[in-house]
């Protein structure tokens, strides 16, 4: 399994954070303009933590730009916390991707870690996505303070 972790402090309410991180819309907020995930239309808003536990959720097709199909994910949460969520998912590119976010109170602002490890199909493929993932992580967290 390759891994990686990110972490980053954001000066706003812990609940706030949950609120509007933990939904498909969160999500895609985080990822735009670079990447959207499809999902249905009853999950854009429905917190993650509501989702069904232990069992294949839906697909998500992965588009570039938002118009441009490169990946799917295949959604299994195998934790469902009120301060985050554990999924083991599957991928077109990853046989298994686990992704767990925490957030929390830290002295007046709020810590959102986020660690992956994944299982590419292709090993070296792995290790040439590892620094796209990470930035996109990295890109993410910085993304959270434009909504705030």
């Amino acid at each position: 399994m390759i891994e990686f972790e990110c972490s980053s402090e954001h000066n706003v309410d812990v609940e706030m954070l949950r609120e509007n991180t933990f939904s498909m819309s969160g999500v895609n907020f985080e990822l735009s303009p670079l990447v959207r995930m499809t999902f249905p239309r009853r999950y854009s808003d429905m917190s993650i933590l509501e989702w069904p536990k232990n069992q294949h959720v839906f697909t998500s097709v992965l588009l570039l730009f938002g118009v441009i199909p490169f990946d799917y994910h295949k959604f299994i949460f195998v934790a469902l916390e009120k301060d985050g969520f554990e999924e083991c998912s599957s991928t077109l590119m990853n046989k298994e991707w686990c992704h767990k976010r925490t957030i929390v109170a830290s002295g007046g602002t709020s810590l959102v870690i986020d660690k992956v490890s994944y299982q590419p199909r292709l090993p070296f493929v792995g290790l040439l996505m590892k620094p796209i993932y990470k930035f996109t992580f990295e890109r993410r967290h910085k993304r959270l303070d434009l909504k705030y």
